[in-house]
């Protein structure tokens, strides 16, 4: 299921405190830390800092190319300047003024927002998710002579390419202003500064270069068309892209040539219809052009090097639906915010217990390495107090009016894999799909029941699953994309671009119910974490990303550690957390599927009468369907140096062609009253050279299994 159709939310009574008031310091006080290295923080297109007023450009298809009924928009009605917003024009047509930017400084000073508002207004949410250190704003084009806004029309017929069309509105600008217009309003910065220096600015301190700092073009078009103004059967433009296409002049002034286009600004070609999403675009596009950021959580569908994919918080698609909010790698890397603790295996305080406060409040964060991985962090935020950018704007209720219902407030938490450094830069391609998070309900095994058209979801066809065991590593949870042959042709469809599928067919729905029951997946209804130790063996579980090679149809394996983590939460709102890298036990009775390996240096220990089974997954994990499955058997390696302690009375059970295989040099440890179960096709393997301590009272029964181990183990164990 993709988006949901229009639906008119409630309003909320409540009066949203003016953000500009509650960073009085923040934009002249506090500074971010400059120097002459390359970093992200200098941003790409522009540096996320200081003032930035974008021109933004609305272009109209002449009327005689337009069908009345064909090519007619609510949001956008033909012979309209400008799209609308309960019917009024989101473009005030005697000041100028657009409702979702500021366009003059002003402006923080004076408006309210009640019920909302707040959401209708990108100035105030970049000024939020910066601490006060960005201040953007946006102004339409205007009359050279009235002063007055305009639209740009266009004739498209003929005109095929997006490059084409961007190059026509450019050329009827510099048609229609004078050559000597006075573009200053618009050139404040030193354009693309490529994260080498700093370009952020003032406007009482401006250092112009001739070019139009940022440009947003908002084309009237709708991909769907059919046939297309253009003359096409359909266009084959592009929803949005990042940069303002091609460099052209359009005007002079006595340091020469006024530029516009290049990489400072987006293109929108397709107009939507809620005008969240409209804004929810434009944070997407803007966050390609300065801060190179990689498409995540579930935006495009692009899965990058992964099979699974799930919904998130960040500048990537999540404005309308799930959180409107900027997740902390995010505004780490463009430099908004510091990381308030970052632990690692070196630096960590064993019985230390970390801090951490409301995550827009005050800024703070924890990023904590995960063990036994390369450049994998998970990071955690605090969404206490009660804060707009904590909740969504949209999709608040069904088509019948009944709420939606999700839990989000409270510790949230994702890993990372884009970037660990901010001298580590363009990860677009690299960090694809680099966001997984933790999902506090944790991972089951959901199986399909059936697709379904339901009136609730304005007639929509949604997702109906079945939740099965327990399956922390293996599973999904409620907000992950649901992998499945939808299409009955043996394999899973799929994009590994970095733009993501790009309108071609995916195989995957969001899950929106659950035995027939409706959830809303994709807004994340159970996202928060529980307040209890947090582990390899905890569901939700502290687990690496695992790569998935589509030409070898194979998954990397989820790779252990003794890493734990214990959030408490305190009666103010701030969370104790406490952090183990010593910590591999398993506590409680725990289920392991898939790819497994038990890595050098690294002892795990099932605690007193606790059972681990070890069995086949019921979650796809395969992109081929071999003998009508798409279910691979489990497989946990415990590599040499690798050590796995079974304390007293703690049974693990093989099951289902699962296999459990210790090498040479790894060391095994089965205290008295063991219990190991091998059946249904499973195996267990211990290979000559591993290092064991077992005590006699141990215990092996084979049900249909297979067991291989070397005569001195054998002599010990009853069997």
């Amino acid at each position: 299921m993709e988006k949901i159709d229009e639906f008119i939310y409630p309003l909320i009574k409540y009066i949203i405190a003016l953000l500009f008031l509650s960073f009085p310091a923040f934009f002249f006080a506090q500074q971010t830390d400059f120097n002459n290295n390359k970093s992200s923080i200098y941003g790409d297109s522009f540096t996320p800092k200081g003032d930035l007023r974008a021109l933004v450009i609305y272009v109209n298809f002449k009327e005689p190319a337009l069908n009345s009924e064909r090519h007619e928009m609510t949001h956008w009605p033909i012979g309209s300047k400008f799209p609308v917003y309960y019917g009024k024009s989101v473009v005030d047509e005697r000041t100028g003024k657009l409702i979702w930017a500021h366009q003059d400084p002003s402006d923080f000073q004076t408006k309210t927002y009640f019920n909302n508002d707040i959401y209708l207004n990108l100035s105030e949410f970049y000024y939020a998710m910066s601490q006060g250190k960005f201040r953007f704003y946006a102004e339409v084009l205007k009359d050279p002579i009235t002063n007055k806004p305009i639209d740009i029309n266009i004739n498209p017929k003929g005109i095929t390419s997006y490059g084409e069309i961007v190059e026509k509105v450019y050329h009827k600008i510099a048609e229609i202003f004078p050559q000597d217009y006075d573009w200053s309003r618009f050139d404040n910065i030193q354009n693309n500064p490529s994260f080498e220096f700093n370009s952020s600015v003032s406007f009482d301190n401006p250092q112009p270069d001739n070019k139009i700092d940022y440009v947003i073009l908002n084309f009237r078009n709708d991909n769907r068309w059919s046939p297309h103004p253009n003359g096409q059967i359909k266009s084959n433009w592009p929803k949005a892209i990042a940069g303002a296409g091609i460099e052209k002049t359009i005007g002079r002034n006595s340091r020469g040539d006024i530029k516009i286009g290049g990489k400072s600004g987006i293109r929108i070609f397709f107009s939507q219809g809620k005008i969240y999403e409209r804004i929810e675009l434009i944070i997407h596009e803007m966050a390609h052009t300065f801060m190179n950021n990689p498409h995540t959580v579930m935006a495009n569908k692009a899965s990058g090097d992964y099979y699974y994919y799930n919904y998130g918080w960040g500048l990537m698609d999540s404005f309308s639906n799930f959180m409107p909010l900027a997740n902390s790698w995010e505004r780490w890397y463009a430099g908004w915010i510091n990381i308030t603790h970052d632990i690692n295996e070196k630096n960590y305080v064993k019985k230390k217990q970390y801090l951490l406060k409301d995550y827009l409040e005050f800024g703070q964060t924890m990023r904590i390495k995960l063990p036994n991985t390369e450049n994998e962090y998970i990071w955690l935020e605090n969404h206490q107090l009660n804060n707009p950018y904590y909740k969504r704007p949209d999709l608040l209720v069904d088509a019948f009016g009944d709420s939606i219902i999700t839990k989000q407030k409270g510790l949230v938490g994702f890993i990372e894999k884009i970037a660990p450094s901010r001298e580590e830069l363009y990860p677009f391609s690299r960090g694809t799909n680099g966001i997984k998070i933790i999902y506090g309900k944790g991972n089951y095994d959901y199986t399909f029941k059936e697709l379904k058209e339901e009136a609730y979801a304005w007639g929509s066809e949604i997702l109906d699953v079945k939740k099965e065991d327990v399956n922390a590593y293996g599973g999904q949870h409620e907000a992950s994309f649901f992998r499945y042959d939808f299409n009955d042709n043996d394999k899973i469809e799929h994009a590994k671009s970095a733009n993501g599928a790009r309108g071609n067919y995916i195989d995957g729905y969001n899950i929106i119910e659950v035995d027939g029951k409706p959830i809303w997946g994709y807004v994340g209804p159970n996202l928060t974490l529980p307040n209890k130790k947090l582990s390899a063996f905890s569901n939700p579980p502290l687990t690496n990303f695992q790569k998935f090679d589509w030409r070898k149809d194979k998954m990397a394996p989820v790779i252990l550690h003794s890493l734990s983590i214990h959030p408490k939460k305190m009666n103010n709102g701030i969370y104790r957390i406490s952090i183990n890298y010593e910590d591999g036990k398993i506590d409680n009775d725990f289920r392991m599927t898939g790819n497994i390996v038990l890595p050098a240096g690294v002892k795990i220990i099932l605690e007193k009468k606790k059972k681990l089974k070890i069995n086949k997954s019921k979650t796809y994990n395969s992109s081929k369907s071999i003998n009508g499955s798409f279910i691979k058997n489990t497989n946990f390696l415990v590599e040499n140096e690798g050590t796995f302690q079974f304390n007293k009375k703690s049974t693990i059970i093989l099951n289902e062609n699962s296999s459990l295989i210790f090498k040479k040099g790894s060391h095994l440890i089965l205290e008295k009253g063991v219990k190991i179960i091998v059946k249904n096709g499973a195996t267990l393997k211990i290979e000559e050279g591993v290092l064991f301590d077992i005590d006699k009272k141990v215990e092996i029964s084979i049900f249909d299994g297979f067991i291989d181990i070397p005569d001195s183990i054998r002599n010990l164990i009853k069997i």
